[in-house]
């Protein structure tokens, strides 16, 4: 495949409002993590997305994952308006908040309000994106495909420019999932949980107990095939389903993301990456799958991170935190890891792979490639 460059990121989560600031946040070493019902979230609670009023007429009615990225889409500067664009955006829960409303008033009232359907249906992030950056010529996806949703969406992408259907793209994923219901659905799966200064242990070799915390933001990426200084590319994509029937359809090693790294990697010319941000959502199944897939295709001294420990799991936007994770480490050229995970260091930081995998044993791998003079 042709490179694909990441021209510019549009970012919101806990722990900032663009790239930057995330990331110095990131290596402040503080944490944000608030609660909900007694359990840790990691919420956007800046003052910043709370005061975003756009000159957009829908906006007060959109939901909450809408909003964010709406957010993130006007820090996308390099956007040429006039270009054929695909708007590719994935989200696992959707418009959750405003299904959970809307149904609340329906069984109190027997009644549904005018917007519930436009505001719900799965098309509003991309179209209203689209119509938010006022793109003169766009094609809009939403797609869900459980916690790949949002990689899954670069992925198509990377196709749809490879294909020449569009001149750029603006890919990623929004995710708002930190309601009273999910909350309940993930309590039921017996999968979140956690404590202290850090709850979500993603990648603890002695994790005992599932650890998973919701996140919720909104990452987005401004994609083509042209190449722009100081850009990172995408070089390899990958993908991998199972046949089990359990409850996630993860095989104990991982068969699914063995197969969409080493496509990834096959594609992208590479024997092996110089370390691996994994999907890694701090439960005990969850992660010790991936590990094992990731030991079985490069060894135990491949150097693996999860961006959870900082964001929570994003659900569909998770994949896209994982690819800035990846671009801010390799721009910096520091890795990051959280204190418990094995300690191997990678001896450069040129070439990360990132996993995304969820319900039904959707695996996405994506290799990204950054080099510059240092």
């Amino acid at each position: 495949m042709k490179p694909v460059y990441i021209n510019d990121i549009g970012f919101i989560a806990n722990l900032g409002i663009d790239p930057l600031s995330a990331w110095e946040k990131a290596l402040s070493g503080e944490s944000t993590f608030t609660q909900l019902e007694g359990y840790p979230v990691a919420r956007v609670e800046h003052s910043a997305f709370a005061e975003f009023a756009p000159d957009y007429k829908p906006y007060r009615k959109l939901d909450r994952s809408t909003q964010l990225a709406l957010f993130a889409s006007q820090q996308l500067s390099r956007l040429k308006k006039d270009q054929s664009t695909l708007i590719a955006i994935g989200s696992s829960r959707g418009a959750t908040e405003t299904w959970e409303k809307a149904y609340e008033n329906y069984t109190d009232s027997g009644a549904s309000h005018l917007l519930d359907s436009p505001t719900t249906t799965a098309g509003q992030l991309a179209s209203n994106v689209g119509a938010y950056l006022q793109m003169n010529s766009h094609v809009d996806i939403d797609q869900s495909i459980t916690c790949a949703s949002g990689l899954r969406a670069v992925a198509d992408a990377c196709a749809w420019l490879n294909a020449g259907f569009v001149s750029q793209a603006i890919a990623g994923g929004a995710e708002a999932p930190i309601t009273p219901f999910t909350l309940s659905q993930m309590k039921a799966l017996k999968i979140v949980g956690g404590e202290g200064e850090w709850p979500c242990r993603a990648l603890d070799p002695n994790l005992n107990t599932n650890t998973m915390v919701l996140g919720e933001g909104s990452v987005l990426l401004h994609l083509s095939t042209e190449a722009s200084e100081d850009a990172a590319r995408i070089v390899g994509v990958g993908f991998g389903t199972e046949t089990g029937m359990s409850a996630t359809g993860l095989s104990p090693d991982g068969q699914c993301l063995q197969s969409s790294m080493k496509m990834a990697c096959k594609i992208a010319g590479w024997d092996k990456p110089d370390a691996i941000i994994a999907h890694a959502p701090g439960t005990i199944k969850g992660d010790r799958s991936e590990i094992a897939g990731i030991h079985t295709l490069f060894g135990e001294d491949i150097p693996v991170t999860s961006s959870k420990y900082l964001t929570g799991h994003c659900f569909g936007s998770s994949g896209p935190v994982s690819i800035w994770m990846a671009i801010q480490m390799m721009k910096n050229n520091r890795w990051m890891r959280p204190d418990w995970a094995p300690q191997h260091e990678p001896e450069t930081l040129n070439r990360i792979i990132v996993n995304a995998v969820g319900f039904g044993a959707n695996a996405v791998s994506l290799a990204i490639e950054y080099n510059s003079a240092r």
